[in-house]
């Protein structure tokens, strides 16, 4: 996860570097319960580890997937959008995902670093960033 102010601030700073490629990502992944717990609370919702969830999360696709009426399907999609992304949930759920953090793993930010200062100095999010993000979600509606 990367804010977007961020993220722009790096796209800047990363425009003349002698590298083709660089990662664009959090250089400092974060555990799953550090950003969902505060969101749960926040939402009064009973939090559950990652694993259990992508669980939860496949028990939904089944019960909405009856593989004849792809209205259905789709009205199951409309109802949890979290379907849309299931396979990577899944994916994520064999690596070590939740446990080193919330992130790409195996991308290098070494060079992209080198080059964007804003990315170098980033701290790992945390439980207030998550509060602001609910805030945020609240005060503009989508909650």
């Amino acid at each position: 996860m990367l804010p977007a102010d961020v993220a722009a601030r790096a796209l800047l700073e990363m425009r003349d570097a002698e590298s083709s490629f660089l990662h664009m990502v959090h250089p400092r992944p974060t555990g799953w319960s550090i950003i969902m717990e505060p969101i749960a609370r926040e939402f009064d919702l009973q939090w559950v580890p990652f694993d259990e969830w992508v669980s939860l999360l496949e028990k939904s696709g089944r019960r909405g997937s009856n593989g004849v009426n792809p209205e259905t399907e789709l009205a199951g999609l409309r109802e949890n959008p979290a379907l849309k992304l299931l396979q990577f949930f899944v994916q994520c759920r064999s690596t070590d995902y939740t446990r080193n953090g919330v992130g790409l793993h195996g991308l290098d930010t070494s060079v992209a670093q080198s080059v964007s200062p804003t990315l170098r100095d980033m701290e790992a999010l945390d439980g207030e960033h998550a509060r602001r993000w609910t805030a945020y979600w609240k005060r503009h509606g989508f909650f």
